[in-house]
């Protein structure tokens, strides 16, 4: 049957942040925040407020396995607000903070596929039409949205679905776990050949990164003038930095050659380093096609015939703490051309630099394999919710 998300559910609890705590505090509580979601719907739990809670506030907003976080506050230009996880711990001391609400289920509706409901609404751009912006936040507007309708089978069918669902949605997060020890490997073999490049106890020669290459900065081209943004030259910001190798596919927009002639951007060679300073700072790629950069991004440009740019990438992702430490500024936090340039970059052979990239090289046409392999699990896992919902499973 077709019925409204509300005749379900629970009226939703607004969350609670509460009050700093000290910490022999024995009466501490775990409050869940919109940093502690995922985009797939998954809790990351890496870094959990505690706080103080009154025990007669915690008792009426405590999470119970099986409950849906939601959004209420939150999302960007790009993601609208209304992300859901699913809280899956067995632990009675956890809360979420006043930037959500707690869902939760009556007999009617299985916990898990209500939850996949909404994820898949989140996913397909559906809360766009349930929030408003006050401030610059996005907020959404709760009650509107679960007065929405969706498909409400019958319990055993509902069951059947989120088996199914799970099942490839299990196999997304090993397939994503392969990828990431692929990367966890390379980082101990760039510290198992040639140290840790701060202290360096190998004791390999140094210099100062700015004078290892030609160094350009971006900009961004005039938005009064669109036509400059209808080109085909690739112009990228700190949202396409992070992989190793990037091209004209991670392009944000691309631009004219008019465009580059009447702004600060520049044309920066294939095979240059380019890194984050501002809004991604620290990010670094190595970008395989020319392109341009906005002004949140240096290039490194020219590099040293003594420098590999694989070598280089992993040398800077090991400063990314440090660097992110350096970020100065009363809005948008970033760090300066100089604290890059000061930076003591370890000197190795370049015969033994070669071997690493030739290592990274191996894993990254592996990975290339197991990245498709993931794209085709993801497809299906969509393509089953989109059946689900339309009631194709049965």
């Amino acid at each position: 049957m077709i019925d409204t998300i509300s005749n379900h559910i629970f009226n939703p609890i607004s969350g609670e942040w509460g009050k700093d705590i000290d910490d022999a505090d024995k009466n501490k509580r775990y409050v869940l925040r919109t940093t502690n979601f995922t985009n797939i719907g998954k809790l990351k739990l890496d870094d959990i407020a505690e706080r103080y809670i009154e025990p007669k506030v915690f008792d009426k907003k405590r999470l119970e396995y099986g409950d849906i976080i939601i959004e209420k506050s939150g999302g960007s230009d790009t993601i609208p607000v209304g992300r859901v996880v699913y809280f899956n711990i067995k632990d009675n001391n956890y809360t979420c903070n006043n930037f959500t609400s707690i869902i939760r289920c009556k007999d009617s509706l299985n916990s898990k596929y209500l939850f996949y409901s909404l994820y898949f609404n989140h996913k397909k751009g559906i809360t766009s039409y349930y929030q408003n912006k006050t401030t610059g936040i996005r907020n959404l507007q709760l009650k509107r949205y679960i007065d929405t309708t969706i498909l409400i089978p019958p319990l055993q069918q509902q069951e059947k679905i989120v088996k199914v669902l799970d099942l490839t949605s299990n196999l997304i997060e090993k397939q994503k776990e392969l990828l990431e020890k692929y990367d966890l490997f390379l980082k101990s073999k760039f510290i198992e050949m040639f140290g840790d490049p701060i202290k360096n106890p190998m004791e390999w020669e140094t210099e100062k990164l700015g004078k290892l290459a030609d160094w350009k900065g971006g900009g961004t081209p005039s938005r009064k003038k669109p036509e400059y943004f209808d080109g085909d030259i690739p112009w990228i910001t700190t949202i396409s930095l992070g992989k190793i190798y990037i091209n004209e596919e991670d392009a944000v927009e691309f631009i004219t050659n008019e465009a580059v002639n009447n702004s600060a951007t520049k044309i920066i060679p294939k095979n240059s380093i380019i890194i984050g300073t501002r809004v991604g700072v620290g990010k670094v790629s190595i970008n395989k096609s020319e392109l341009c950069t906005n002004q949140d991004i240096m290039s490194m440009t020219n590099i040293s015939t003594n420098l590999s740019n694989i070598f280089l990438y992993f040398f800077i992702n090991y400063y990314n703490d440090f660097l992110k430490s350096q970020q100065r500024g009363a809005t948008i936090q970033g760090i300066t051309g100089p604290v890059l340039k000061d930076l003591d970059t370890i000197l190795p052979p370049i015969e033994l630099q070669n071997k690493f990239a030739s290592i990274v090289e191996k894993c990254e046409t592996i990975k290339e394999k197991e990245n498709q392999k993931l794209k085709q699990l993801e497809d299906l896992h969509n393509s089953l919710m989109q059946k689900a919902f339309k009631g194709e499973i049965v």
